[in-house]
Parts: structure tokens; sequence; C-alpha cells
């Protein structure tokens, strides 16, 4: 019963924050146009609404580990494994400045998809040659003016809270921009959104482990696949040490 009860108070309540919040949002875009090319200022907006997206549920604790890892005036393509939509607030957490790379469909939603428009994020149309030829034009764009790209390779939200196969975009980016790439660990979020068809699991622990950078001379050498299953297995190692009930029905077929 709480997690039905929860689930609607929490989709209630955040209903009411995003019409309350848009606006301002809008504005503050508005306002810091001429002098803010990077939208620095926009960016710490969108990352106050993600963490309110989480915070609004008390019963929701989240652990970050991994940020001494980072240098901020460094750029990286940022990789993740994927299994809800909770995972975009959660990333946030990330101390960097970022674009995102998203599907189109995410662009049509209410809300949502007019702040991602309005922080000039990246959109991609599945199997569209062209509409990766740009995406990887803006993400080499932005990675010159020294922004970081956040990018899911697995193309999809896990369906089994796994990870999944990687594609090569991101990695691609990283080669292209001889620029490091910063794997990141999501855990958490996928029994948050796949609590057994009854709502949103309450109480639950989100985590987001930031692992040691691939530097750039090692982007450089590697091969595109090589350079995948690597940032690969070790997201998939670090994954199976937080949720090894995940794998347990994989690892007794093997």
């Amino acid at each position: 019963m709480i997690n039905v009860l929860g689930t609607i108070f929490y989709f209630l309540f955040l209903f009411v924050f995003l019409i309350v919040y848009f606006p301002i949002f809008a504005l503050i875009w508005l306002v810091t146009l001429p002098f803010d090319p990077k939208k620095v200022v926009l960016h710490q907006a969108s990352c106050f609404l993600s963490m309110m997206i989480i915070r609004i549920c008390p019963l929701w604790s989240i652990h970050v580990s991994g940020k001494e890892f980072i240098d901020k005036k460094q750029s990286y393509v940022i990789v993740s494994n994927h299994q809800s939509m909770l995972d975009i607030p959660l990333m946030v957490n990330v101390p960097l400045n970022f674009k995102w790379v998203s599907k189109k469909e995410v662009y049509k939603m209410p809300i949502f998809g007019w702040v991602l428009w309005l922080r000039d994020d990246i959109g991609i149309e599945r199997g569209g040659l062209t509409s990766t030829k740009k995406m990887l034009y803006k993400c080499k764009h932005f990675i010159e003016k020294g922004l970081s790209i956040v990018i899911y390779p697995e193309g999809t939200r896990s369906k089994t809270g796994r990870v999944n196969a990687f594609k090569e975009g991101g990695f691609i980016v990283a080669k292209s921009s001889n620029v490091p790439i910063l794997p990141v660990v999501i855990d958490g979020t996928w029994v948050v959104s796949n609590h057994m068809g009854i709502g949103l699991k309450m109480p639950n622990r989100l985590s987001l482990t930031i692992l040691e950078p691939i530097p750039a001379s090692e982007v450089k050498r590697l091969s595109l696949k090589e350079l995948t299953q690597l940032a690969h297995d070790r997201i998939l190692s670090v994954h199976k040490t937080l949720s090894p009930d995940l794998y347990e029905e994989e690892e007794k077929k093997a």
C-alpha cells in the first residue's frame, strides 16, 4: 500500500512542481541567452530541477562516489548504463557542465522535452545516418567549447536492470575529439520504476558511482571495438557488485 499511495503522492507533487518551475526555467533561459553561450546558469537550473525530481520522495536515499576522479577543467565523454528515466536526474550529481545525447522522441514530452530544447541538448533519431552525423558534429562542437557529453551507449533502457551490450557512437565521439571517457555506474533506478507493476519502490537506495577515467591516450591507442568493450566491462564489473541478484539467473545458465 505504501508504494501505491507513495507513487500517487509523488507524481501529483512532481506535476505541480514542474508546472510552477518551468516558467522560471524559461525566464532564466531568456535572461541569460545574450551572455551565457555555454548555458552554465541554465545547466545549474536544470540540475536543481533534476535533484528536486528525486528529492521529492523522502524515502529515497542517494549515494554518490568517485567525484575525486574528475578534473573539472577537462571535457569528457560520460558513458553510463541506463535503467530508467530517473537516470537523468541522478546523473546531475556528476559535477560537470554537460550536454545530453537523447532520442528525438524525448523532445516531444511536455516540459522535459522543452527543457532539453532550451538547454540545447543533442537529439538523435534511431537508425538515421544523417541524424547520427549531426549528433557527432554537435558533440565535437560542444567538447571544443569545453563542455562534456553524456551518452547511454546501450541505446535504450535495460528491461532487466542488467548492463546490456554497448553501441559504438559515444566512443566514436571520444576518439574523434581526443578526450577521456568517464564511465559511470547507475544502480537502484530500475527497481524504482519496475517495482512489480504496482508503483515506485519505497524506500530505496539510488547510487551513482564514478569510475576512474579512461585517459585520452588509451582512447587513441585502442581500436573502437576494444574501447567500447573496455568501458562496458568496467561498468558491468562494478554493477555486478552493486546488484548481484540481477545476474544470478544469467550466471546459473552460464
